[in-house]
């Protein structure tokens, strides 16, 4: 496909999705015509099939989170249970007004953290999957820098994961007091723990 084809074709929904994570149209546009000038420049090197969809979203999310970085308008959150509940309803006019509750809610993520849930949403995949993907990936790889420029070399972070599912006390994860079962999830998970030693090289 020519850029051109591309542009014509898919213009909107990017401008869509850069809209959810940004909530500015000025911003929005900024972010989706600084990510285009950077695909147009690798056009002919770009992936192709599901990889080139990945591509182009990875693109716009780090083209939206560079220009929100820039502005820095967003309202820090220090932790998810500090923000408000939104409200549910049956009725139809209520979940109109719960919708707008939502985005304001959404607002006051911190740009990656937003980011996170539009892809949840807009890509209409399953937590496993966008668990798995790179975009994600990330999204939080700068958490888990700021958090081990605060310890020393030997206990920083060197290897981690995003599991396919949160853990829970229906799964066998947590006690009735919502404990980590460590025993059961070292189990459940060991597939993923052993693949972090694989490339360990042990000197004697």
């Amino acid at each position: 496909m020519a850029f051109e084809d591309f542009f014509a074709a898919r213009n909107r929904r990017l401008l869509e999705l850069a809209w959810l994570i940004t909530r500015d149209p000025e911003d929005a546009r900024d972010a989706v015509q600084d990510a285009l000038a950077g695909l147009y420049r690798r056009w002919s090197l770009l992936p192709s099939g599901d990889e080139f969809e990945a591509y182009v979203h990875r693109s716009v999310v780090n083209a939206c989170l560079a220009v929100l970085r820039r502005r820095r308008r967003w309202l820090p959150v220090a932790a998810p249970e500090q923000l408000r509940a939104a409200p549910v309803s049956d009725d139809f006019t209520e979940q109109v007004g719960a919708s707008a509750h939502v985005w304001q809610l959404c607002g006051e993520l911190r740009p990656a953290q937003r980011a996170a849930v539009v892809l949840r949403f807009w890509s209409d995949a399953s937590y496993a999957e966008i668990a798995a993907s790179q975009e994600v990936r990330e999204l939080m790889a700068p958490f888990i820098d700021e958090v081990n420029k605060d310890v020393a070399p030997w206990e920083q972070v060197k290897k981690w994961t995003i599991l396919p599912a949160d853990l829970s006390l229906e799964a066998g994860d947590l006690t009735p007091s919502m404990k980590l079962k460590r025993k059961a999830v070292e189990q459940k998970y060991r597939n993923v723990l052993d693949g972090f030693y694989e490339d360990t090289v042990v000197k004697l």
